[in-house]
C-alpha cells in the first residue's frame, strides 16, 4: 500500500474544506479519491455490491464481460487507501464464470471468510436457460469445490420455466444461505445449507415461493432478512407483459411459509406504486432494500414518467405504504434522465440513496441523504444533495464506514473499469502530505507516523511534523495514515542556511529559491545593517522580537555581509 507521488514543485497546499454534512473525496484514497479496478482479460463491469471483513477490507462484486459469455467479477479493496488485495483473485480483481454465462448481483461473507455469491447461471445465452444461481469461493477468490460438488448451485422454481434470478443473498445465525430470487411470475426465498444443497427443513424442499402473476424479464428485486431469518422481498411484477408494471413486497417466516400479518397472507400488492421495466445493461436499474430503524422498510427503485426517476418508498411492518413519508409513502428525485436505487440506511433512520445524475451522458454519480421522513436533508452537500467531481464514473449503490467516510461504487463509463470513490468527512485528515518552509523549519501536512528523508535516506530521529534542515538538499516524509503509506512531493532545500557569527538569540537563514533571508529574533528587537563585499551600506531596518524576513531580490550576484549588535552574517547572491 506504498505509493510514491511523482510531483516536483517546491510546495503546495491544499484549499478544500468541509462541514460535517459535506463530504469531499480523499485524496489519500486511490488517486484523488478514486480507485479504478480493471478486471483480467479486458472484462468490463460494474460493481453493484459489497460486503466487509473485519480486517477492514471491502469486498465488491458485479458482473460483465467483453462480449459473450458474461463473468462474475469481485475484487477487494482496502477501504483506508484503496489498494487492491494482491492475495485475492489476480493481483486483487478476478473474473470467472460457471457453465457460459454468470451474472452476479450481491455477495455475502461467511464467518470463516469463504465467499457467497448470487445471481444468474446459465448454458447459453438462450432465454430459457437462465436459472437463479449461487455459488461459493475461498476467502482468495478461488472456486470451493464442496459447495454442491461443483462450487455453485443452479436450481430452480419447482413450477414453470424454472428461470429467474438471485437479487440478494443472506448468511443466518446457524450458517444457511439464503437467495431472494425473482423471476416465471414468482417471488421467492431458496435456503440452502453449508454444503450447497437445498435445505428441505425450509417449505418443505427449501424454496419458499409467491406467485405474483407475472415478473418481467429485467427482473427488479429488493431484500432484507431479520436477525430471526424472516425474509422480506419487493419486486417488479405485473398482470401481463402488456399491462402496468409495480412493486409487490412479499414475506416470509424463518421456516418459509408466508407472514400472515403481512399484506393479504404474506403479500402486499401496490398497483399505484408504478414502476418501468426500462434499464441499462450496467444493471443500475437494480432495486435495494432496507430496514427503517423504528420498524417498516424503505425501497430505491426505479420509475419513467417521460424520463428516469429514481424514488424510495416507505411501508410499515405489515406492507402498507407509510404515506408519511416523502411525499404520500414516496421521495422521487428528479433531473435530466438520473437513474440509481442503491440505499444505506443511517443509525437515526436517515437514508443515503446512491444515483448517477444522467441516465444519458453516462454519469457523473451523486449521494442523496433524505430525512428519516423522506425530505432531503438540507445540511448535506447542496439541498441534500453531493456530487461526485468524477464525472463518467457512475455510482451504483455505497455504505458509511465506521469512522463517518461513505464509499461509493460504480463503474468508469469510459473504458468499464469498476470505479470506486471515498468521501472523507474531514478534508485535512485525508490528505496527501506535504512539505512547506516556515523558517527555519520544514513542516509537512497531514497526520499520522512520520518519518523524515533527505537526498533518499532516512534522517535519524526525525519522525515530527517539523524538521530543521541542517544542510541542503531534497527532503521528503514517509507518512503512514489510515494504514497507507504515502510519500510527499519531493522539497528541495536550497539555502545558504547558518549564519557563522550571530548572538544566541538571532537566528538567520538564507532561501534561495524565494530570495529572502529569514530571521528569527528570540531577543530585544535590534538594528541591523547589510553591505557589499567593499563595505559599502546598502541597507538598515530593526529587527523585530519574532520572526521577519529581508527581500534580497534587488541584489546583484556576491558577498554581503549582515550586521547586527557585533555580529556578522555572511551569505552570497548566485
Amino acid at each position: 500500500m506504498t505509493r510514491l507521488l511523482t510531483l516536483t514543485f517546491l510546495a503546495a497546499s491544499a484549499a478544500m474544506s468541509a462541514s460535517a454534512q459535506t463530504p469531499v473525496p480523499a485524496p489519500i484514497f486511490g488517486t484523488n479519491g478514486c480507485a479504478e479496478i480493471a478486471f483480467p482479460a479486458g472484462t468490463l463491469a460494474g460493481l453493484k455490491s459489497h460486503a466487509l471483513s473485519s480486517d477492514g477490507k471491502m469486498l465488491l462484486a458485479g458482473w460483465g464481460g467483453n462480449g459473450f459469455p458474461y463473468y462474475a467479477c469481485m475484487a477487494r479493496i482496502d477501504t483506508a487507501c484503496g489498494e487492491l488485495d494482491l492475495t485475492f483473485g489476480l493481483n486483487g480483481a478476478q473474473a470467472h464464470h460457471f457453465e457460459q454465462r454468470t451474472i452476479c448481483s450481491t455477495v455475502a461473507l461467511q464467518a470463516d471468510g469463504k465467499i457467497i455469491g448470487g445471481g444468474l447461471i446459465a448454458a447459453s445465452n438462450a432465454g430459457s436457460g437462465q436459472f437463479p444461481g449461487v455459488w461459493r469461493y475461498h476467502s482468495d477468490g478461488s472456486v470451493d469445490s464442496t459447495f454442491n460438488g461443483t462450487g455453485y448451485n443452479n436450481i430452480g422454481f419447482p413450477t414453470g420455466s424454472a428461470t429467474g434470478k438471485v437479487e440478494e443473498v443472506f448468511i443466518d445465525a446457524d450458517g444457511h444461505i439464503l437467495a431472494a430470487i425473482i423471476g416465471n411470475a414468482q417471488l421467492g426465498v431458496f435456503r440452502y445449507t453449508t454444503d450447497g444443497v437445498l435445505d428441505t427443513s425450509y417449505s418443505a424442499d427449501g424454496r419458499a415461493v409467491m406467485p405474483v402473476g407475472y415478473t418481467p424479464f429485467n427482473e427488479d428485486l429488493g431484500a432484507v432478512m431479520d436477525p430471526d431469518g424472516s425474509v422480506t422481498i419487493a419486486g417488479l411484477v405485473g398482470t401481463s407483459a402488456f399491462d402496468p408494471y409495480f412493486m409487490a413486497l412479499a414475506r416470509f417466516l424463518p421456516n418459509g411459509d408466508p407472514d400472515p400479518a403481512f399484506g393479504t397472507n404474506g403479500l402486499a400488492m401496490h398497483p399505484n406504486v408504478s414502476t418501468s421495466d426500462l434499464g441499462t445493461p450496467d444493471g443500475f436499474k437494480n432495486w435495494s432494500m432496507v430496514r427503517r430503524p423504528g420498524g417498516g422498510y424503505l425501497v430505491g427503485y426505479g420509475a419513467h414518467d417521460g424520463d428516469t426517476r429514481p424514488r424510495v418508498a416507505a411501508f410499515t411492518d405489515a406492507g402498507a405504504l407509510d404515506l408519511s413519508y416523502g411525499t404520500d409513502g414516496i421521495y422521487q428525485f428528479t433531473g435530466s434522465n438520473p437513474v440509481g436505487s442503491g440505499l444505506w440506511m443511517e443509525a437515526d433512520g436517515s437514508a443515503l440513496l446512491f444515483i448517477r445524475l444522467s441516465n444519458v451522458s453516462n454519469g457523473p454519480g451523486a449521494i442523496v441523504k433524505l430525512m428519516p421522513n423522506g425530505q432531503p436533508d438540507a445540511s448535506f452537500g447542496t439541498n441534500g444533495l453531493v456530487q461526485s467531481p468524477f464525472n463518467t464514473r457512475s455510482i451504483a449503490h455505497g455504505l458509511r464506514l465506521s469512522g463517518g467516510d461513505v464509499i461509493a461504487y460504480g463503474i468508469n463509463n469510459n473504458n468499464g473499469d469498476g470505479s470506486v470513490v471515498r468521501f472523507s468527512l474531514d478534508a485535512n485528515a485525508n490528505a496527501l502530505p506535504v512539505i512547506t518552509y516556515a523558517f527555519p523549519d520544514l513542516v509537512v501536512s497531514g497526520g499520522g507516523s512520520i518519518q523524515w528523508f533527505l537526498d533518499g535516506l532516512p534522517i535519524s530521529g526525525a519522525t515530527g511534523s517539523t524538521h530543521t534542515p541542517t544542510q541542503n538538499g531534497t527532503y521528503t516524509v514517509e507518512m503512514t495514515s489510515f494504514g497507507c503509506i504515502n510519500t510527499t512531493p519531493p522539497f528541495q532545500f536550497l539555502s545558504t542556511g547558518t549564519a557563522d557569527v550571530v548572538p544566541s538569540e538571532l537566528v538567520i537563514q538564507q532561501d534561495l529559491a524565494a530570495g529572502t533571508l529569514h530571521i528569527r529574533n528570540d531577543g530585544a528587537p535590534t538594528p541591523w545593517s547589510m553591505m557589499d563585499a567593499s563595505g559599502r551600506e546598502l541597507r538598515t531596518g530593526l529587527f523585530a522580537t519574532g520572526s521577519s524576513e529581508i527581500d534580497l531580490a534587488h541584489l546583484r550576484s556576491g558577498l554581503y555581509l549582515l550586521r547586527s549588535k557585533d555580529c556578522v552574517h555572511r551569505f552570497v547572491m548566485p
